[in-house]
């Protein structure tokens, strides 16, 4: 991804403190993900890990909660919760007997 991307992003929105804090865990994986490429990793890969990161960031901004690298695994048992407590949530179809709907 092209680093001017990111530097129009700060231009139109500024950095709030949670993505400055942020910046020493998005170099790691910046560097994570350059590392896997070059030892030749699928890029289909990289994708999909991309996008279940957006998913685990999306959780934080909701929440208000800090994600850093010194608090990373603490932060990832907290989504794990959040994830678990989700699965548990039986859909309102499956109370009323019916089978749920694929769309």
């Amino acid at each position: 991804m092209d680093s001017r991307w990111f530097l129009r992003k700060i231009d139109e929105q500024g950095l709030n403190p949670e993505k400055v804090e942020r910046l020493s865990l998005v170099v790691k994986l910046k560097e994570f993900f350059e590392d896997q490429l070059t030892i030749g990793g699928s890029l289909k890969s990289q994708q999909t890990y991309v996008a279940y990161l957006q998913h685990f960031f999306n959780f934080f901004n909701q929440t208000g909660k800090s994600v850093t690298l010194d608090s990373l695994v603490d932060s990832y048992l907290v989504y794990a919760e959040h994830l678990f407590q989700r699965s548990m949530i039986r859909p309102p179809d499956l109370d009323q007997g019916e089978s749920p709907r694929l769309s």
